[in-house]
């Protein structure tokens, strides 16, 4: 009687195989897994095989040695090289415990099968090439997950992470084009799945925030998920107990691991749920969640925070600063209308406050990454004189301002290992380039042209365009559509005109979008110009007959922000508007970033 053959996924196992071809085994029907019998020849080679290769191989030279283990193994000709020089804290942190010789990219495909996604078989070849790419260039800006688990025992923890994994590797793959937007036309809806199911909550999270630093290429803003599956992570940490800081046993109903290392991992993760959820709602101009901070009920607990790596604990000093800008910018907003005359420049004090506590991280000894994030929280709160009174302009942080969104791009442009950074970097880092971009823009065309370093401007908006192209993963995505609004915009000689008068070229007429307002307000101007659309803005930011005249003052030789004289923060309203906007509704947000070419270009 002829030997009875396992199929793939029993023999992967080691375990017996119950299977009559060509139906599919007991098993594979049980956990609705793909039943594939391969034979033997598929495994193993027969030793005439194996000689006709190592005469092969010694007939080749050693760059054609390696082309044939790289073919033979599986993986693809793919550049072992970082795109990004992260620091080892970053990489190689207290989580993943690995020594500075070993590689943290997964080379050997062993344990990597053929998967199915959307009907479509996915070869190990590609699962693998797409696992080394995202450890590669991805992992290091979200280092919380291990990079030396096979892509196997990724999808036995969770499909969903493993197929996310597998999505953000390919934006970038050259063997497969397609790959992307298979995955992507799917990835989701596993996400949504992957919460109703609740089976592996901490890899669920996890692939959740991946997501929202690398969505899914979009046409329009509308169809973005990030800002769902951000807010998702959080309320799913939340559930399981990572806000409160220890093993969370008290929201479990097994035994957990009460390790340390496991008590980190929960704090980590925790902290890049309440970063990547402020993040996300930032570069959207929506109001972010008010988060509380991890807590701890044990007296005798010790602060699991001194355990994170350096790098984290940096970035979350920056987002602290910048949470607590973005609450205090909102309750002063009401006091900065153009009627309220008794509060000019009633942001400034709090701008020059936080934009101070940004600087004096300097002295940190700052990575080039973290240099780039400081850059980044500076913009977001200097970014806010424009939404200061607009007949009161503040000249010299304006002038900051322009300073601070050239140094964003240059420093960008500057650490552009291999010219790829821009192109694995997440999408908040992204959105933060467009926005230097428009706030040079207004700077660069206001009354203030004439104090400014100009050509410095122009270099850095035309980096930002170059920058934004780069970033496009396909044609129509919205970064490919910011890079023509940029360009249509700096052509332009009728912007921020109205009806041939000229409006208030450093103040904006959306002001419920927090940093991101000055954004979507010249989406509008570019809207009114390009796309034929009638403004909702005819008669806001209009200059008065005469325009108080412009002083500038300058900054100091040293950089340092003068003395400030802070006045109370009004009371929150319990009962409704806590955020302090304007009684005036949200704009739809939509419309400024729907980008529809179609019917003029």
């Amino acid at each position: 009687m002829a030997r009875k053959k396992a199929c793939k996924e029993c023999r992967q196992q080691k375990i017996r195989c119950h299977t009559e071809p060509p139906g599919a085994c007991s098993r594979c029907q049980r956990m609705g897994l793909k039943c594939v019998t391969a034979s033997n020849s598929d495994h193993r080679q027969t030793k005439a095989q194996l000689q006709r290769e190592l005469d092969m191989l010694k007939r080749a030279g050693p760059s054609s040695r390696n082309d044939f283990a790289a073919t033979r193994s599986g993986g693809s000709a793919i550049d072992p090289s970082p795109c990004i020089d992260v620091p080892s804290s970053t990489t190689c942190n207290i989580l993943l415990t690995t020594p500075n010789h070993v590689s943290v990219f997964t080379s050997d495909n062993s344990q990597c099968s053929p998967r199915t996604f959307n009907g479509q078989e996915i070869e190990a070849r590609e699962i693998q090439a797409c696992f080394d790419l995202f450890f590669r260039d991805y992992s290091p800006f979200f280092p919380i997950l291990e990079p030396r688990l096979s892509p196997d025992e990724y999808h036995g923890r969770s499909p969903f992470l493993f197929w996310t994994i597998i999505f953000i590797g390919s934006r970038r793959y050259p063997g497969d084009t397609t790959s992307l937007r298979h995955l992507g036309s799917k990835i989701n809806s596993v996400a949504l799945s992957s919460l109703e199911s609740r089976a592996s909550p901490i890899e669920t999270i996890q692939g959740l925030l991946l997501l929202c630093l690398w969505p899914v290429p979009i046409n329009t803003m509308h169809k973005d998920l990030s800002h769902i599956l951000s807010g998702a992570a959080v309320h799913l940490a939340t559930q399981v107990g990572l806000h409160v800081r220890g093993s969370g046993q008290d929201f479990a109903r097994v035994k957990l691991d009460s390790d340390q290392t496991q008590k980190i991992l929960r704090e980590q993760l925790w902290t890049y749920c309440i970063m990547i959820s402020q993040s996300t709602s930032l570069r959207e101009g929506i109001p972010p969640l008010i988060l509380a901070e991890s807590t701890s009920l044990d007296p005798n607990h010790t602060d699991t925070i001194t355990g994170l790596p350096t790098e984290m604990q940096i970035h979350q000093k920056m987002h602290d600063i910048l949470k607590s800008a973005t609450q205090a910018m909102l309750r002063m907003l009401p006091m900065t209308t153009v009627t309220s005359h008794s509060n000019a420049n009633a942001l400034a004090p709090f701008i020059d406050l936080y934009d101070s506590q940004l600087l004096s991280l300097r002295s940190e000894q700052l990575s080039t990454m973290n240099m780039i994030y400081l850059c980044l929280c500076r913009l977001h709160i200097l970014t806010y004189y424009f939404l200061d009174q607009p007949l009161n302009i503040n000249e010299e942080g304006f002038i900051r301002l322009y300073s601070a969104a050239c140094s964003l791009i240059e420093s960008i442009v500057a650490y552009e290992p291999r010219d790829s950074f821009i192109k694995v970097c997440p999408i908040p880092i992204e959105r933060g380039v467009q926005l230097a971009a428009i706030s040079i823009l207004k700077v660069h065309r206001s009354k203030l042209s004439s104090f400014i370093d100009s050509s410095a401007g122009e270099r850095a908006y035309f980096s930002a365009i170059t920058l934004s192209r780069k970033a496009s993963l396909e044609d129509g995505d919205l970064s490919s559509r910011a890079a023509i609004i940029l360009s249509q915009l700096w052509a332009s000689q009728s912007i921020f005109k109205c009806q041939g008068r000229e409006m208030c070229r450093l103040g904006t007429r959306i002001r419920s979008r927090m940093s991101m307002s000055v954004v979507f307000d010249c989406f509008w101007w570019w809207r009114e110009e390009f796309a034929g659309q009638p403004s909702p803005y005819q008669d806001e930011l209009r200059l008065p007959t005469q325009e108080p005249p412009t002083t500038i003052n300058g900054p100091n030789q040293t950089g340092e922000v003068a003395p400030l004289s802070l006045q109370p923060l009004p009371p929150a309203d319990p009962y409704g508007n806590s955020f302090g906007f304007p009684e005036e509704p949200f704009p739809d947000y939509d419309w400024a970033a729907n980008f529809d070419f179609n019917d003029f270009i």
